[in-house]
């Protein structure tokens, strides 16, 4: 069973070094790895590609086409049975493509696999030296993704996700109308065919690396691109309810309008709690004031009487 790898990079030449280093490590190696320099400066990914021990093809758009039609680009060249989106600077245990592949060819009914996936968040310099400040495990409560999980949210991404390419020919290709979130749209028409197994192993098989403090090219999208994650959120869903308003747009529609409930509802419970706070503050002042004011009058009340005497 063959698969491809697919790297989508811009301008980011030392994420796709680590990201290819990455790949050769692996203890199944992929049968061919496809580079899309999705409107990047040529020579830097040249350079990079050149460094590395793999097989590399490199399809360079002439401008930047965006996520998912940068993926489109690196399917259609793709001639393995499998496919994996390695985006630049995620990376992999070196079993990532022997447990996928391996899990795949036993199960033939399953058109796709997810592994756990474990968030790394990281700080990077300007030479390139990373920190990593924190790792925890994304949605480690999975067996497998259903549907109506991914209905509320995108629960993996393409680090941690093989498919068998033929699903391009039933399902069609990545959305190009979303410039986020397509992996979400993606990951849905996929689990209306039926669950999406996840490979039970003992510690994470992909990592997602954030950077919450950075911005521009070092940044996630998930996080620089937020305020667009959100929008195209709302417009897939919006979609759906238009389209499908008795089916899965309704369902959409039903999870957003509750999770926009719950939000509110938080919020204003943390507003609540600052209130009563700066209350308890208040009294806690008033208290002191008449704690004080008892002192003074309780010595002012002896002073007089001391006077008195004398």
């Amino acid at each position: 069973m063959t698969v491809s790898v697919i790297i989508r990079t811009h301008n980011r030449p030392w994420f796709l070094r680590r990201a290819l280093s990455d790949i050769a490590a692996q203890t199944t190696p992929p049968d061919e790895v496809i580079v899309v320099n999705d409107g990047g400066e040529s020579a830097a990914v040249e350079t990079s590609t050149a460094e590395s021990p793999l097989q590399i093809r490199v399809i360079t758009n002439e401008t930047k086409l965006g996520r998912a039609a940068a993926a489109n680009v690196g399917i259609r060249a793709a001639s393995s049975d499998l496919i994996t989106m390695h985006d630049d600077d995620d990376t992999w245990a070196p079993t990532f493509l022997e447990k996928t592949t391996t899990w795949l060819a036993k199960n033939p009914e399953s058109p796709a696999v997810v592994t756990k996936i474990d968030i790394i968040e990281e700080s990077v310099t300007d030479a390139g030296v990373v920190t990593v400040t924190r790792q925890y495990a994304f949605q480690p409560q999975l067996h497998e993704v259903t549907l109506f999980d991914l209905l509320h949210t995108n629960r993996f991404t393409p680090i941690g996700f093989v498919y068998r390419k033929e699903l391009h020919d039933e399902l069609g290709a990545f959305d190009t109308s979303l410039p986020v979130v397509e992996d979400w749209d993606w990951h849905m028409r996929i689990a209306a065919r039926g669950p999406i197994p996840v490979i039970q192993t003992d510690s994470a098989l992909a990592f997602w690396r954030q950077r919450p403090t950075s911005t521009g090219s070092a940044g996630n999208s998930v996080v620089v691109e937020a305020d667009d994650h959100g929008r195209y959120d709302l417009l897939r869903r919006d979609e759906a309810l238009r389209n499908d308003p008795s089916g899965i747009g309704g369902l959409l529609y039903v999870t957003r309008y509750l999770d926009d409930r719950f939000r509110e509802t938080h919020e204003h419970l943390d507003r609540a709690q600052g209130e009563v706070r700066e209350l308890h503050a208040r009294v806690e002042h008033l208290e002191k004031a008449i704690r004080d004011t008892s002192v003074i009058e309780f010595a002012r009340h002896k002073w007089e009487r001391l006077r008195r005497r004398h």
